[in-house]
């Protein structure tokens, strides 16, 4: 993977200052999903940010962040300085409040069936 995608080759030149040795006590399988999570998460900050600025006291809001590209993009955003808002289900609440996101419900899927009914909300 890379910062500028294209990193789902068979195979891949790169320096070998950019290489990041994987620990021992890593399986392999464990820091491919990890840094897959990360590096997806890492990418999509950047296409939502204006003239690589950093998010510093930005606004963010995080669809789904319960899930583990949420939770990274939360993380990842924190770490920025943004405050973060991110919808998911009830029982991640406290996770999300804990990480220092503000947690907002995620819409209930019976309004969803009412506006699915004729398109309007009606």
């Amino acid at each position: 993977l890379t910062p500028f995608g294209k990193g789902n080759a068979r195979y891949i030149s790169i320096p070998v200052s950019s290489a990041i040795p994987i620990p021992s006590n890593i399986q392999r399988d464990d820091a491919i999903c990890l840094v897959e999570t990360y590096m997806s998460a890492y990418q999509m900050l950047n296409l939502g940010r204006t003239n690589r600025v950093p998010f510093t006291d930005a606004n963010v809001l995080i669809i789904g962040g319960s899930n583990p590209v949420g939770l990274a993009l939360v993380e990842l955003a924190l770490k920025e300085g943004a405050k973060v808002m991110a919808t998911s289900a009830k029982p991640h609440r406290a996770y999300l409040e804990k990480m220092g996101a503000t947690w907002l419900p995620n819409k209930p899927k019976k309004d969803f069936e009412t506006e699915k009914k004729d398109g309007l909300g009606h």
